[in-house]
């Protein structure tokens, strides 16, 4: 059948996919993977990443802003962003609807989440919660918090006292909950921490954070009692703990008699 002008178009007549090989997620999980089609590049310090403007405008407006606003991005289509590569690839699956099996979930063992709290994947998740703060993805955001309350569970007391550091540099107003629970679990764990030189000298270096810890433990946060406390438990001379004059102060200023029971 012929077709000319003026006449009504013929419906168009799709042949049927064959089965699977259009499945959408799969696409999308072969688009970031290949970059193939990508009108985007988003430049780390360490690599470049290809990604669709369709895909990562839609869900993240800091992205759509550099496009849109007659910034340098939008002629050059290269976005630089002061984030790990590392760090970025978990947001692009996460906007590519990947999975990441890092992060815990409801159908984990206990040694499953076990496996999962390591120290790099406390650090991974800690920078993703950071980009994902700054990109408000609040579901990824919800899921790196997730990451790092399991890690912190299963962390042995060496590296809890680098993570409470780590999330003590960041601020209270970001990871604020999560420092709280780092420093009550060293303080759960003190009497350990006390017979373990390295992690002991490494905590003392953060005074601010060894405060924390002892004050939680210590009823009346003296240089006298935390001497005795402190050989009590480490068989070590008191005078190896080095107590800081002002901690009793501190206390004062920070916390009031009330709350800590200082006398």
């Amino acid at each position: 059948m012929s077709w000319s002008i003026g006449q009504t178009p013929l419906p168009l007549r799709m042949a049927p996919a064959p089965s699977g090989r259009f499945d959408p997620k799969e696409i999308m999980t072969r688009s970031y993977g290949s970059g193939k089609y990508s009108d985007l590049t988003v430049r780390t310090p360490e690599r470049d990443f290809k990604v669709h403007r369709m895909v990562v405008c839609e869900q993240c407006q800091f992205f759509e802003a550099a496009l849109k606003h007659g910034w340098e991005e939008s002629n050059t289509s290269v976005i630089e962003v002061k984030e790990s590569a590392a760090a970025m690839d978990i947001v692009f699956r996460s906007m590519y609807g990947q999975s990441l099996p890092f992060l815990p979930s409801r159908k984990d063992n206990q040694a499953t989440l076990e496996e999962k709290g390591t120290p790099d994947n406390f650090y991974l998740a800690l920078d993703v919660l950071v980009a994902a703060d700054k990109y408000l993805l609040d579901g990824l955001s919800a899921a790196a918090d997730l990451s790092i309350v399991n890690c912190i569970r299963f962390a042995g007391v060496h590296d809890l006292v680098y993570f409470a550091a780590a999330l003590q540099d960041l601020g209270q107003g970001q990871v604020g909950n999560l420092f709280a629970l780092a420093v009550i679990k060293l303080s759960d764990k003190l009497e350990d921490l006390l017979r373990m030189e390295e992690a002991w000298d490494t905590l003392h270096a953060r005074r601010d954070l060894q405060k924390l810890v002892l004050g939680l433990r210590l009823v009346h946060f003296t240089g006298e009692n935390v001497a005795f406390f402190f050989e009590e438990h480490t068989g070590r001379p008191g005078t190896d703990f080095k107590t800081p004059s002002t901690r009793h102060v501190w206390y004062q200023e920070k916390c009031g008699n009330s709350i800590m029971n200082i006398g």
